[in-house]
C-alpha cells in the first residue's frame, strides 16, 4: 500500500471513528429507545476505525507513532467510559434511568434504599447462580449480571498503562479500579438508577485484577506492547 493511499484511508477511518464517537454521546443525551445492537455497532466503528486509522498512519510515520498512539488511546478510553456509563446509569433495557432523580420523593428514595442496595457479600451472586441452576434465571440474565460484571472493567488493563504512567503496579491498579467502581455505585444511588450492590464491586474488581494478572504473562504483555506500537508497558515499580 502506498503512503498516499494509506494516508487517505486513515483520514477516512478517523472521520468515521469521530462520527461514531459523537453518535455514542448523542445516544446518551437523547436517551431514546436505542437497541443494544445499534450501540454495539456504533462502539465497534469507534474502536475499529480509530485503532485502524492509527495503525495505518503509524505504518508509514514511524517516528511519530508514540504520541499518536497515546492520543488515540485517550480517545478510545473516553468512548469506552461512555459505554460503561451508559450501561451502568442510563440504559433503560438494563433498568437504568438517570432521570429518576427528577421524579424523586421521600417514598421513592426509601424504596430504593430498601430494595436496590445490597451490602451482603455474595448474596446476589448466589441468587443468580442458584436461579440459573434451577431454570428461573435465564442464560442471558446470568451472563448480563455475572459475566458482564466480571468483564466490564477488564479493558482498564489496556488503557491505564498507556494514559497514566504512574499506575505501574498491581496495588496502584487495584486502588484506581476500586475508586472508579465505588464512584459508579454511588452515582447509581445518587440518581436512583440500577442497584448498588457489594457483589458488583466483587465481580468488577475480580475481573479487572484477573485481566491485570493475565497481562503480566510475558506472551500477553508482548502482544499488548506490539498492539500499541511499544507504548503499553507496566514497569512494576
Amino acid at each position: 500500500m502506498s503512503k498516499r493511499y494509506a494516508a487517505v484511508l486513515s483520514a477516512v477511518m478517523y472521520f468515521v471513528s469521530f462520527v461514531a464517537f459523537f453518535s455514542l454521546v448523542s445516544i446518551d443525551v437523547i436517551q431514546g429507545d436505542f437497541s443494544h445492537l445499534v450501540k454495539f455497532i456504533t462502539a465497534f466503528l469507534t474502536f475499529a476505525c480509530g485503532y485502524g486509522a492509527t495503525f495505518l498512519y503509524c505504518s508509514f510515520k514511524k517516528n511519530a507513532h508514540k504520541t499518536l498512539v497515546r492520543r488515540t488511546m485517550v480517545f478510545l478510553f473516553a468512548a469506552y467510559l461512555i459505554i460503561v456509563i451508559d450501561f451502568m446509569l442510563i440504559d433503560t433495557a438494563f433498568g437504568r434511568n438517570i432521570s429518576n432523580i427528577f421524579a424523586s420523593s421521600q417514598e421513592r428514595v426509601s424504596d430504593y434504599m430498601a430494595n436496590k442496595i445490597n451490602l451482603i457479600p455474595f448474596a446476589t451472586i448466589k441468587l443468580f447462580c442458584v436461579g440459573y441452576h434451577n431454570n428461573w434465571v435465564s442464560l442471558s440474565a446470568f451472563v448480563e449480571n455475572i459475566i458482564g460484571n466480571i468483564a466490564v472493567f477488564m479493558p482498564f488493563v489496556l488503557f491505564l498503562p498507556v494514559i497514566f504512567h504512574r499506575i505501574n503496579n498491581a496495588f496502584k491498579f487495584f486502588i484506581v479500579i476500586s475508586v472508579v467502581i465505588i464512584c459508579m455505585e454511588f452515582l447509581q444511588i445518587l440518581f436512583l438508577t440500577g442497584s448498588a450492590d457489594i457483589d458488583d464491586y466483587i465481580l468488577n474488581i475480580s475481573g479487572a485484577m484477573a485481566a491485570y494478572g493475565f497481562s503480566r504473562i510475558k506472551v500477553v504483555g508482548r502482544f499488548l506492547n506490539r498492539l500499541t506500537f511499544g507504548v503499553w508497558c507496566y514497569e512494576d515499580k
